[in-house]
Order: C-alpha cells, then structure tokens, then sequence
C-alpha cells in the first residue's frame, strides 16, 4: 500500500473514531498524513485545505503553541511557497519558528529545522543576508547537535548550499553539494531519490558557473535514475525532466528541449492533470520554442491553453500569468497580421 493510499485509511479510521473527545486531534492528524503524501504526489492544491482544516483543529483542540499546531503551520507555509504565495507563507513561517523556538529552545534540532524553512522561503524572496544567517545557524547547530554525517546536518548542508546559490556565490556552494553527493552516494546508493536529489543541486550549480558538459550529464543521471526507481510520471522525476529541459533550452539544443517538455507534458497530464503548474510551464516552454522555429501559428492553442490554467491555479494577477497574455497577445497580433 503506497503513501497515499495508508493516508486516506487513516482519515477514514480517524473519522470512525468512537471516541469523541479525541476524534479532532486524530483526525486532524491523519489529514496532515494525507496533505503531506498528496504534495508528493503533485496534487497541493487538494492538499492546502487540509492543512488549513487540521490548524484550526490543532489550535481549538490543543492551543497555538502546541507543536502540532506549529508544524502543520510550517507545512503550510512550505505549500504555500511552492505556490509564490509568499506573503501569507512569511507569516506562518516566522509563527512557527517563534513558537517551536519557544517551546524547544534555540538550538533543538527541531527549531533548526523550522528555522531552514524561513531560511528558504527568504531565499526564494531574495532576502538573502537573513536567509544565509539562519541557514549558517541550522547547518553549526545541526552539526553540533547530530553530528557532521547525520543526514539531516546533510540536508541543512544542501539547503546553505541552495541560499548561497540564490546570491551568486556559485563557487562557495559547488564544494557543499559535492560533500552532500559524495555521502549520500555513500550512505543511501547511487539510485536513491535523495542521492537523485543531490545530483540535481550540484548540476545545476555547475551550469551557473559554466560547466555545462558536466551538468548536462548530471542531469541526465538524475533524469534517468528517478525513472527507474520513482517511474516515468512520478512528480519528482517530472521536475527533472524541467531542469533538463531548461538546461538544454539554454544551450541552445532547442530540438532536444522542446522533445524533454513534450515528455513532460505526456507525463505530467496524464497523472497530475493539465493543471499542474509542472504540466503548464513545460506547456509555456514549448510554446516559447515553437515561436523560436516560427511556427506561431501551431503555438496560438497551446499559448491560450497555457494561460488558461496559469490562470486558473495561479490567478489572472500573477506574473506567470501575466507573462503568458502578453505573449497571447503577441501570438493573436501576428496571426490578425497573417491573416491579411
């Protein structure tokens, strides 16, 4: 029985609770279980009113402060990030870590992991002077706390690594994600999706720095590893099959770019649905690709299709959006143009 399928078990047993007073809190629980396996399944936009339904349990239940209650706070703002909801996303992000700072201490591991969390979220806002403080402070205090191989001082390694990425020191972060690669090539095996994982950081920090043979193979490792072990249509393997895509865009291979999208499109609306932003922005891709080779007037549908959706998950307002109609436009332009 894979993750989704024991999570929604558990919701339906947590709702068979006999037991009324401790039925919120079970329930409440379960419905982070299955918030959680849905994100990793790509369907976080059935996953946010979970969350949202088991804090306000949390907190009628066991009050602001309880760790529960700060956790499911803190996945929260992680879903929200990944939707650029960022300002909501801040909120529950410095809630949680003021809170489980509170109740555990500055320098328990769970606060440090909270506090990575802030720490990316600032880093994707271009924060990045209190992001790469934060993340420092996790990394000393992870090491300190569990110790240099421990896989989650690891992970807090990866995450400085992403931080000092965001702010251009691309040399500083190469020797990190080496060091995180090298361990867990060691610890975990070559074809293990957080190995996969490492090996998709490191590549894309090699592209930034110009060492574009290297990343390419890397990402095609990654690429063929989690189709391996995670299968073709699995979220994770989608989003590598992105960061190859938009590597070989960028060198100009755009024959083999548009050929990766189209692999994602085939996976992504077949699993996740056409609404999944992995699934619209390998669609915007490729229209920006057929543009490129002039074939506008096979990009119009698949331009308007994109901005529909965009439109619908992320809301007419937002710059992807945005983006999109202003290339519609431009598309609709050249095809009135064409026309006469």
């Amino acid at each position: 029985m894979g993750a989704l399928a024991i999570a929604e078990d558990a919701v339906s047993k947590a709702k068979a609770e006999s037991d009324e007073s401790r039925r919120p809190v079970h329930l409440a629980l379960a419905q982070v279980q299955l918030a959680e396996a849905l994100v990793e399944t790509g369907r976080s936009s059935e996953a946010e009113p979970l969350f949202r339904m088991a804090i306000e349990a949390f907190r009628e239940r066991l009050g602001d402060e309880h760790p529960h209650t700060l956790g499911s706070k803190s996945s929260l703002a992680g879903l929200l990030d990944h939707q650029s909801e960022f300002e909501e996303a801040e909120v529950l992000h410095r809630n949680a870590l003021t809170g489980i700072e509170k109740l555990r201490g500055p320098e328990h591991p769970e606060t440090l992991i909270v506090a990575q969390a802030l720490a990316l979220h600032l880093g994707k806002r271009k924060q990045f002077d209190e992001a790469e403080l934060l993340m420092r402070r996790a990394l000393t205090g992870l090491e300190l706390a569990l110790g240099a191989e421990h896989p989650r001082t690891a992970f807090a390694r990866s995450n400085l690594a992403t931080v000092l990425e965001g702010r251009g020191k691309h040399r500083e972060a190469e020797p990190l994600l080496r060091s995180v690669l090298q361990k867990r090539e060691r610890v975990l095996g070559k074809d293990h999706p957080e190995t996969l994982v490492a090996v998709n950081n490191l590549a894309f920090t090699l592209s930034n720095i110009g060492e574009d043979d290297e990343a390419l193979l890397l990402h095609q490792r990654a690429v063929e590893g989690k189709e391996r072990t995670l299968g073709r249509a699995h979220p994770s393997t989608i989003t590598s099959l992105q960061h190859l895509a938009g590597l070989l865009k960028s060198a100009g291979k755009d024959a083999e770019a548009e050929a990766v999208y189209n692999k994602v499109l085939m996976s992504g609306a077949s699993t996740t649905g056409p609404d999944n932003l992995d699934t619209l922005l390998a669609l915007a891709n490729v229209v920006v690709l057929m543009v490129k080779r002039e074939a506008e007037t096979e990009a119009l549908p698949l331009c308007r299709r994109a901005l529909a959706g965009f439109t619908r998950t992320l809301g007419e307002e937002h710059h992807i959006s945005v983006s999109c109609a202003r290339r519609l436009a431009s598309l609709e332009s050249h095809s009135l143009v064409s026309a006469h």
